[in-house]
């Protein structure tokens, strides 16, 4: 049984692509009581949308074939490709050992496929074998069958309509809206797998308890559990994974619902509006950029579910450890929460540096932070890097109108970490972000409304910000990235454009070292992947997305550097011959 089982969800996992609400005909079968419903609205489309991702990245046409997979479990010419498929699973009840699963799909000849799997019927049920396990097959009214490898289910399984308005209402509508534009939907109910989750936490900390963790790390590490027990485990109502596969590009999201009245419902009830600080930072090609609404209510409030930080047992009076050096004691997270309540917001701009990675992944950005109160916020900024300096991790130097940028003063800061002994990487680390400078430095000035900072000494990097903070040349009037943007869910909190064409610029001497042929041609437009999170109405959604220029240059990039690989190996012939039509193919 369990056989059978493991192997349904590879099949269906294999395909990835489906949805819930666009296919209410076979939802609307599945028992309101599911605990896991995979649902699949054709089988044939989602065959078709893989291959074409698939072939961009080198794999030929006809390894993407479902009939095979079908064929692995049994079921080869028997499902109905131009129709809907879902699976489902309800938990074991009181004095069950095993869970009740089966899955449902479109037939027009239910007598072929009782012939197709040498099954035999008898009262309405065809007794059959797939990959060596039993399964019992019934047909449902009109094209629908189920099977499920437990005969007792089968024959009490009906397969009425009425589900998919329970579905709708459990998933709520930010998770109809994902699942209904989907390929493939994964939807769990999780009142009913909750029990299992949680005893799953309780082996979790009682293994780690045994594991050889500093107590400081095992007390952290227990706190975050215990929130997210107490929060994400115990407000959960129901969660959608989804896949979407179109012409435009590839999109992955996953949505929670929590239970109205909870928690994480009210901190989930308001949208988001990151998008609107791209209008506060420069427009240049950048490798990456991140916003976020701290000024969002539920942000707020998120923030003060997590404990402050208690001071370790080798504490002096003043709180300070013995050993204050260690790279833990970098963040003061007394003093980042602090930061977090009088911030509405930030955006970063992690720039193309001209001198490429080797001249620091960070010399080239610019964080903009909106406050409405900037001289207090940089007052905080200053204080933690001062409390560095005290603590012995790192020599500062800060100094008030050290510069001049555009007729305007603004502070110069320098924070250079001192070597450790207990971590030799930590130097590495910071010269691979910083370059030379070996830590973070540059201009830092209150605006209107905010904060800027540079992480380079570049008086034409603080230009730019200084510009853009005003509402001009920003990357708000980017109409590549906001292309990107509108196919991410509205009333996002947090975003993260990642800008491929920047990051293959900085690498492409290295990946030229690799295959001497290489060849990169990238578009001037190619727009970048998108990450993002979005709440609102009691539910978070998480989405990746990926533009189908980004997938097909990656596809380019990925098959060069494996003929590159091959083209580097000595020729092997393929019968011990030595004439040149034997050679190993390079593909």
């Amino acid at each position: 049984m369990r056989k059978f089982a493991s192997l349904s969800v590879a099949a269906v996992l294999s395909m990835v692509a489906g949805t819930a609400m666009a296919v209410p005909s076979i939802v609307d079968r599945v028992p309101a009581d599911a605990a896991i419903t995979i649902a699949i609205p054709s089988i044939e489309n989602l065959e078709k949308d893989i291959r074409s991702v698939a072939t961009i990245f080198g794999a030929p046409a006809g390894m993407i074939n479902l009939d095979s997979i079908l064929s692995q479990v049994g079921m080869g010419g028997v499902v109905a490709k131009n129709g809907p498929l879902a699976f489902f699973v309800i938990m074991p009840g009181e004095g069950e050992m095993e869970p009740s699963q089966g899955v449902i799909f479109t037939t027009a000849d239910f007598a072929g496929v009782v012939k197709a799997v040498g099954g035999k019927e008898e009262n309405g049920i065809a007794t059959a074998e797939i990959a060596g396990e039993p399964a019992y097959f019934k047909k449902l009214d009109g094209e629908f069958v189920f099977v499920s490898p437990s005969q007792e289910f089968a024959k009490k399984f009906e397969g009425k309509k009425g589900s998919a308005e329970a579905m709708k209402t459990l998933i709520g509508p930010m998770g109809d809206k994902a699942s209904d534009k989907s390929d493939l939907s994964i939807l769990i109910n999780f009142d009913k797998v909750r029990p299992f989750v949680e005893m799953g936490l309780d082996q979790a900390m009682a293994q780690m308890e045994q594991a050889p963790i500093p107590e400081e790390q095992l007390e952290q590490i227990t706190q975050m559990m215990e929130v997210f027990g107490s929060t994400v485990v115990k407000d959960a109502k129901a969660i959608v994974a989804s896949v979407n596969i179109d012409a435009s590009g590839v999109s992955l999201d996953l949505t929670t619902r929590f239970a109205d009245g909870s928690k994480l419902a009210e901190i989930t009830a308001t949208p988001g509006n990151a998008p609107s600080l791209l209008g506060k930072v420069p427009a240049m090609p950048y490798l990456a950029v991140l916003t976020a609404d701290f000024a969002n209510p539920g942000v707020r409030k998120l923030a003060a579910l997590f404990p402050e930080p208690t001071p370790a047992k080798d504490a002096g009076k003043d709180g300070a450890k013995a050993d204050a050096k260690k790279p833990a004691d970098m963040m003061d997270m007394k003093m980042m929460k602090q930061s977090m309540e009088l911030s509405d917001g930030s955006a970063t701009v992690i720039g193309v540096s001209p001198a490429g990675l080797m001249g620091g992944l960070l010399t080239r950005s610019v964080t903009y932070t909106a406050t409405k109160k900037p001289a207090e916020l940089l007052k905080l900024t200053k204080d933690a890097m001062n409390k560095m300096a005290d603590s012995g991790l790192a020599e500062v130097t800060l100094t008030d109108g050290g510069a001049e940028v555009g007729g305007k003063k603004v502070d110069v800061y320098d924070v250079r970490l001192k070597p450790d002994g207990e971590n030799p990487m930590a130097a590495q680390m910071m010269a691979g972000l910083y370059g030379m400078a070996g830590g973070p430095n540059g201009y830092i000035s209150t605006t209107e409304g905010g904060i800027i900072t540079t992480f380079a000494k570049s008086s034409e990097l603080m230009e730019k910000a200084v510009k853009a903070a005003g509402g001009s040349e920003t990357l708000a009037d980017d109409k590549v990235l906001a292309a990107t943007g509108k196919n991410l869910p509205s009333g996002r909190v947090a975003e993260i454009y990642v800008g491929i064409k920047g990051i293959l610029d900085s690498v492409g001497g290295f990946l030229a070292m690799a295959n001497p042929n290489f060849k990169l041609d990238l578009p001037e437009n190619l727009p970048p992947v998108a990450l993002s999170i979005a709440p609102g109405g009691g539910s978070v959604q998480a989405t990746i997305y990926a533009p189908m220029p980004v997938l097909k240059v990656l596809g380019d990039v990925a098959k060069q550097m494996r003929q590159g690989g091959e083209e580097g190996e000595e020729a092997k012939p393929a019968n011990g011959g030595g004439d040149k039509g034997n050679e190993k193919p390079k593909f």
